[in-house]
C-alpha cells in the first residue's frame, strides 16, 4: 500500500520523502520495500528521522527534490542508504546586503 502512496504522491508533487525511524527501517520495513523497489528513483527515504540528524537530513532531501535534484535514500547503511546526507546539501540563496544610500531631503548650504 505504501508503494502506491508514494507513487501517487510523486506524480502530483515536486518532491515526496518517506521518512521511519533507525529501530523501523530495517529488513522489510516500509522504507526498505520503498527503497528496493523502483519507487526509489522517484521518492527519497531517510531511515533515522527518530534522530535530530535524521530530521534534518529530511528537509534537506526535500529541498534537493524540489530544487530538480534526483531522489536518495538516506540514513544507515546498514538499513540501504546510499548516503548519510545529502551531497553537496543545499545551501540558502545569497540574501541581499544592505547598501548605503543618500538621503533625499538633506541639502548643501548654499555658501555665498
Amino acid at each position: 500500500m505504501l508503494v502506491y502512496v508514494a507513487q501517487e504522491l510523486a506524480a502530483a508533487s515536486s518532491g515526496t520523502v518517506v521518512a521511519g525511524t533507525s529501530a523501523g527501517s530495517g529488513s522489510g520495513s516500509p522504507v526498505a520495500v520503498l527503497r528496493s523497489n523502483n519507487m526509489s528513483t522517484q521518492v527519497s527515504t531517510v531511515d533515522d528521522a527518530d534522530l535530530v540528524a535524521g530530521q534534518t537530513v529530511v528537509i534537506q532531501a526535500l529541498a534537493v527534490l524540489l530544487n530538480g535534484g534526483k531522489a536518495g535514500s538516506y540514513g544507515y547503511a546498514a538499513n540501504g542508504a546510499i548516503a548519510v546526507a545529502p551531497t553537496p546539501a543545499p545551501t540558502p540563496s545569497a540574501s541581499a546586503s544592505p547598501s548605503a544610500t543618500t538621503s533625499a531631503g538633506s541639502k548643501k548650504k548654499a555658501t555665498k
